[in-house]
Parts: structure tokens; sequence; C-alpha cells
């Protein structure tokens, strides 16, 4: 799920981490997106049958509200928690910032 709806942020140079690994952020640039139809198929293939309907309708709502124009997305984010309060975080929302000027 994190290489379909993230993992094109490696490829564009836009996933970050800090130090030894305490946090990690995948960002897509304007002009890169997720991998869909992945995300579609690993859904199909593992979601409970009596909510599939359910959750490739909230898909929909997003997709209905999702702006046009070029933009940054942040699909992932994450920090151990041994380091979450301590900067890790902010330090890796900082540097995709600067990537964006």
């Amino acid at each position: 799920m994190i290489d379909a709806f993230g993992g094109n942020a490696v490829d564009a140079g836009t996933a970050f981490v800090v130090n030894d690994f305490p946090g990690v952020v995948l960002w897509l640039p304007p002009g890169v997106t997720p991998n869909e139809g992945a995300m579609g198929h690993l859904m199909g293939k593992t979601l409970a049958p009596d909510i599939k309907g359910d959750a490739f309708a909230v898909l929909k709502k997003i997709e209905d509200f999702h702006p046009v124009e070029d933009i940054w997305y942040l699909p992932l984010i994450g920090v151990d928690p041994v380091y979450q309060s301590k900067g890790p975080g902010a330090a890796l929302m900082k540097a995709a910032l600067i990537e964006g000027d």
C-alpha cells in the first residue's frame, strides 16, 4: 500500500528521511500521482467484500474534491514513536517546503 500510494516519491526524488531513519516522508510533487491502478488492485484483493463498495465510494468522494491545480501532495509521513515531539516530523516538513520553493 505504501508503494502504491506514495512510492512514486522515491522516483521523483521527493522521499526524505531524517538521519538514521527515525522519520520518513513521501511527498508527491506537482505532476506526480499515486499509482491508482496498483492501489485499486490491492484494495480489491484485500478489503472484506462487505466494505469494498463503501471504500471505493469514499475514494471517489475524495477524488471529487481533490485540487485540479498543481500541488504538492503528502500521502505519507511517519515518525518512530520514540522520536515523536522531538523534531523529526518538523524537519521532514521543512525539507519538502525547501524543495518546493
